[in-house]
């Protein structure tokens, strides 16, 4: 069985009418589906309340639970801990599943018994759009138009440095995986856990999709999926989940030295380097966004935590 996590904080909207709409229209019913809510309010346990019924109609369990801890990964780390499937597949609230996308997730592990984790193809869909889910992937770019006529084929990677590469590449292996397409089979998670350190700054633990999955890849020694069927629709939030400009820059130098770590791993100096020039490029663009004493801040917030623990590491 599948159990599907969406963890959510004051998004309402969105998991009624996005991410739990799609789930109701699945051709299958081996599932169930569990909200992991940090809201404010009690308008999501309404909306699930609302919608329970709906989905015991189709013989499919919807489970709200209050989160005791507000952040993605540890929401998502208590949220496993509930799961009664033995495959984990991670959306957000603002994703949509196509009608197919949860029997190609455990098609996808039935045919691939080595494989520990795996995603659907990834598109987005700007919140302007009025489209529901299609099952289209292919509205191509330029860019993509060309790989293609040149026979280049684009591939989910992560270099030592920590950056990611082919966001929306469907080529059948990967090294990461998407946190609004992810799915493990949930023994990966008898010794793994989302990194909780990447909350230090905000909840929202930017980049801990990648972390945690690029560490499956390392440690299984074998490529994630990525299904040639099926999709799923990103319809982002037109308003950031990190407000103040410093905090997010934070988050970003900091989570990023994170995956670094990770990804580099005997290869720490070289990657380290890469990682300082990303930095230099990031500066800049962070300055012309947000200005350059907000960027300063950001960046020294980071740089003083990162020495802290580089502090307790060598102790």
């Amino acid at each position: 069985m599948i159990s599907v996590i969406i963890v959510t904080k004051d998004r309402p909207w969105d998991v009624e009418h996005i991410s739990l709409r799609s789930l109701m229209d699945q051709d299958c019913k081996t599932f169930e589906v569990l909200i992991w809510d940090a809201s404010s309010s009690d308008e999501t346990e309404k909306v699930c309340f609302k919608l329970k019924d709906s989905f015991l109609e189709r013989n499919v369990a919807l489970k709200y639970f209050k989160a005791p801890r507000v952040g993605i990964s540890s929401q998502r780390n208590d949220a496993v801990e509930k799961a009664c499937g033995d495959v984990v597949f991670f959306i957000d609230d603002d994703s949509e599943v196509s009608s197919d996308g949860v029997r190609v997730i455990a098609e996808l592990f039935e045919s691939n018994p080595e494989a520990m984790g795996a995603g659907l193809p990834l598109v987005d869909v700007p919140r302007t759009s009025n489209s529901v889910a299609s099952t289209n992937v292919g509205s191509k770019s330029l860019k993509s138009k060309w790989y293609s006529r040149i026979g280049y084929v684009s591939k989910r990677t992560v270099n030592i440095a920590g950056s990611t590469r082919g966001t929306s590449s469907t080529f059948p292996e990967a090294q990461w995986l998407s946190g609004c397409s992810m799915a493990f089979r949930k023994k990966v998670f008898n010794d793994m856990k989302f990194n909780e350190v990447l909350e230090t700054f905000a909840p929202y633990a930017n980049g801990e999709d990648v972390e945690f999955s690029h560490r499956v890849y390392l440690k299984f020694q074998r490529p994630l999926r990525i299904s040639s069927k099926g999709e799923i629709i990103h319809r982002p939030a037109p308003v950031s989940r990190v407000s103040d400009p410093r905090t997010w820059i934070a988050t970003l130098v900091f989570n990023r030295f994170q995956i670094l770590k990770v990804a580099s791993g005997s290869l720490f100096w070289l990657g380290f380097l890469g990682y300082f020039w990303s930095m230099i490029r990031l500066f800049r663009k962070m300055s012309r966004q947000y200005g350059s004493v907000n960027a300063w801040s950001g960046f020294r917030l980071a740089i003083r935590r990162l020495l802290a623990d580089r502090h307790l590491e060598m102790k």
